[in-house]
């Protein structure tokens, strides 16, 4: 039974390796853009929705509901070559460009993670629960200078629920490299911006329960919370995203916060903030249309 869990654990381990940005790419501070005008033309922001859905061979019965392996897929597709390639490349992990469009590059992909999977549980004989894995990957918001993806993970092998992960991604659109907060700061920006975000979480958590200001205060005291650098925008404000357990237990779900521009003054340089909200462009999230 021990080593059943531990098989679990380190498939759905391996899976959240796949979905994560390369050390290469979220390191890369080098490239962000230091003009606040670019020549890039404005048209990412046309994309075109994908849903794909496959299920494995391997299913099982539990509470005579049938589970299968399943693999889910949200995102967009874009008539920017680049653009696709950088989208296939964060989803699956891999350093390979696209040879083929995108919406079966990611069919292929999922095949081949099912494929993987059944072999890996019957080769082993372990697996109590089916593996159900849904990643989403949209663009959220856009102007010549910034495009911001959010890419929320979701998997499930068996447990009290499943574990997800939410990354923010902030690109520069001419190279797709990855635009850190870090180069933004002003002197004591980061300390002023923990304190906004301590604000900002206790005002989040007190709308989502029905707890009083006190218990919130003190879950938050007890609770390792870290400044975000796991940011993206829209139009008037930076917004940051908390996976479950960064800031608070599970039942409070993926929390994400705002920091209006105005109170960013002293804390983001000048020149940036006006990369950041110069000509946005808010794509509609498609969750609610």
């Amino acid at each position: 039974m021990q080593k059943q869990h531990l098989l679990t654990i380190s498939l759905m381990y391996l899976m959240l390796l796949a979905c994560q940005p390369k050390d290469s790419d979220v390191n890369n501070t080098d490239n962000l853009p230091i003009n606040e005008q670019t020549t890039y033309p404005n048209k990412i922001q046309k994309a075109q929705p994908i849903t794909l859905k496959l299920n494995g061979q391997r299913c099982q019965s539990i509470d005579k509901e049938k589970y299968c392996d399943e693999i889910i897929i949200r995102t967009d597709s874009f008539k920017n070559v680049g653009l696709n390639n950088y989208v296939y490349q964060t989803i699956t992990g891999s350093e390979n460009k696209l040879d083929k469009d995108l919406k079966t590059a990611l069919t292929d992909y999922i095949k081949n993670q099912l494929k993987e999977l059944t072999f890996q549980q019957k080769d082993t004989g372990t697996g109590l629960y089916t593996e159900q894995s849904s990643d989403d990957f949209q663009l959220v918001n856009n102007n010549a200078n910034f495009a911001f993806f959010k890419h929320e993970y979701t998997a499930y092998t068996g447990g009290i629920h499943p574990n997800t992960s939410v990354h923010n991604l902030v690109i520069d659109p001419k190279s797709y490299n990855d635009i850190l907060l870090d180069n933004m700061f002003l002197p004591n920006g980061q300390d002023k911006l923990w304190q906004l975000q301590q604000d900002a979480i206790l005002q989040t958590l007190l709308s989502i329960g029905d707890a009083s200001e006190q218990d919130v205060k003190e879950l938050m005291s007890s609770w390792d919370i870290k400044l975000n650098k796991n940011w993206g925008f829209d139009n008037n404000n930076l917004l940051f995203t908390y996976s479950p357990y960064e800031a608070a237990p599970y039942s409070y779900g993926v929390i994400d916060i705002a920091i209006p521009k105005e109170k960013l003054k002293d804390i983001i340089q000048p020149k940036y903030l006006d990369m950041i909200f110069n000509d946005s462009n808010h794509s509609k999230d498609r969750k609610n249309q």
